[in-house]
């Protein structure tokens, strides 16, 4: 599961056990270098130990920097490259960026290298499937054989935004409910996001 993670939220722990729970598997969190949509993230140093210390509360969930040895921009399609190997691989995202996955490097090709898992996530409904992708599999399908598949998760989704923890903590409002205890400390003590 990709993503700045910046910083980590509860939204996106919640969603990486529901990948885990409904699948029966480990679940990677590739915190992205420099996402080609995004400005520049907050030190790597800082979000990877942000991101150890939300895995940490869960089991099954680990942090791969993989995106972070990678020239910029971080494009999915060339992490999954890099990952690929013997074991199916599978991709998630959430609606918000599966709804603009055509404008990806290689949309096409995210299909052949893996499955991909399209999480819920508030305030943005299941879009229509990417141009020339085949019809949604099941969730029985899809763990049947997912590369060359999608489905879509739905599950409880947290309503926390990583962009909200940031405003928030810069203009003194309530930040720490959408964190981890750990990772809420991590970022008072780092004087992270004022």
């Amino acid at each position: 599961m990709g993503g700045t993670f910046d910083p980590v939220t509860l939204g996106h722990t919640a969603a990486a056990c529901a990948v885990r729970d409904a699948l029966g598997c480990t679940v990677e969190l590739l915190p992205n270098r420099q996402s080609p949509f995004k400005s520049a993230p907050s030190d790597d140093a800082h979000r990877l130990a942000m991101l150890a210390l939300a895995c940490a509360e869960h089991e099954g969930l680990s942090v791969n920097p993989i995106e972070l040895t990678l020239a910029p921009p971080s494009y999915s399609v060339r992490t999954l490259e890099h990952l690929a190997g013997e074991e199916p691989l599978v991709f998630c995202l959430g609606t918000d960026a599966f709804a603009q996955v055509d404008r990806w490097q290689s949309p096409h090709r995210l299909l052949e290298l893996a499955g991909v898992v399209v999480l819920g996530r508030p305030g943005f409904p299941l879009p229509a499937r990417p141009h020339g992708w085949p019809v949604q599999a099941s969730l029985t399908e899809f763990k049947q054989d997912p590369v060359g598949r999608w489905t879509h998760l739905p599950f409880a989704a947290i309503e926390s935004a990583s962009s909200g923890v940031r405003n928030a903590r810069a203009h003194g409002g309530p930040w720490q409910a959408w964190l981890a205890h750990g990772v809420a400390e991590y970022i008072k003590d780092h004087n992270l996001y004022e």
